[in-house]
C-alpha cells in the first residue's frame, strides 16, 4: 500500500470545511507560515528602526552627527589622508554613503589637522559606544518567542498541510525547515560599524 492511501481522500461534502477555513484565514499550515515570517518581518523592522535617520529611536544619531561634522570640516576625505592608514579613506566614504549624514547647521571648513584629528576622534569615539551598546542589546534580546514558532513550524507545518491536501508527498513538496535565529544571525544582517584606522602616532587612546 502506498502512502498516498494512508489518508482517505477528501470527500465531497466538505464544502463546509473550506468556508470554515476561509473565515480564519485559511488552512491552519497557512496562518502557521504567515505567524512566522510576519514574526521575523516585525523582528527585522524593529531592529531597522534602531539605525533609521530622523527615529525617535535613531542609536547612529551621535555617528552621524559626528561623521557630518567631519565632512564639513575637512570639505574633501583626503584631507584626513596625513593621520589614516590606507585604505581608511574608503571606510568613511562607505560610512558617509550608509549613514547620509545631514546637519542642521553645516560647519565651515577647517583644513587644520588639529581640527580635523579631533573632530576624527570624536567621530570613531562615537561609533566604538555605538559597536559595544550594538552588540550587547543582539546578545541580550529576547528571541524566545519567535524561537518557539520556529520550532512549532518545523515540527506542524507539513503535517497540517498533509491533513488539509489529503497527500504526504504533496505536503512535503518544497518543504524546507526554518534554521533556528540567533544574535549572530541578526549581527550579520545588522553589522557593526567599520572604524577608520589612524597612523599609530595619531592613534585613539
Amino acid at each position: 500500500m502506498s502512502e498516498e492511501t494512508i489518508i482517505p481522500a477528501r470527500q465531497e461534502g466538505q464544502e463546509w470545511l473550506c468556508l470554515i477555513q476561509a473565515q480564519y484565514g485559511g488552512p491552519a499550515f497557512v496562518r502557521r507560515g504567515k505567524r512566522l515570517a510576519d514574526a521575523v518581518v516585525n523582528l527585522h523592522q524593529s531592529l531597522a528602526r534602531l539605525r533609521q535617520p530622523d527615529s525617535e529611536d535613531d542609536w547612529l544619531a551621535m555617528v552621524r552627527l559626528r561623521l557630518g561634522q567631519l565632512r564639513c570640516l575637512a570639505g574633501d576625505w583626503t584631507q584626513l589622508n596625513f593621520c589614516l592608514q590606507p585604505g581608511s579613506l574608503s571606510i568613511l566614504e562607505h560610512l558617509e554613503k550608509q549613514l547620509a549624514p545631514r546637519l542642521r547647521l553645516p560647519l565651515p571648513p577647517d583644513p587644520r589637522r588639529h581640527v580635523l584629528l579631533t573632530a576624527l576622534h570624536e567621530l570613531i569615539h562615537s561609533i566604538r559606544r555605538f559597536n559595544t551598546r550594538w552588540l550587547r542589546y543582539l546578545q541580550n534580546l529576547d528571541l524566545s518567542s519567535i524561537l518557539l514558532l520556529i520550532e512549532e513550524y518545523n515540527r506542524y507545518y507539513v503535517l497540517e498541510k498533509e491533513c488539509f491536501l489529503q497527500s504526504p508527498r504533496l505536503a512535503r513538496l518544497g518543504f524546507q525547515p526554518m534554521p533556528r535565529i540567533t544574535w549572530q544571525d541578526l549581527l550579520r544582517e545588522f553589522p557593526l560599524l567599520p572604524e577608520p584606522e589612524l597612523h599609530p602616532n595619531y592613534r585613539v587612546a
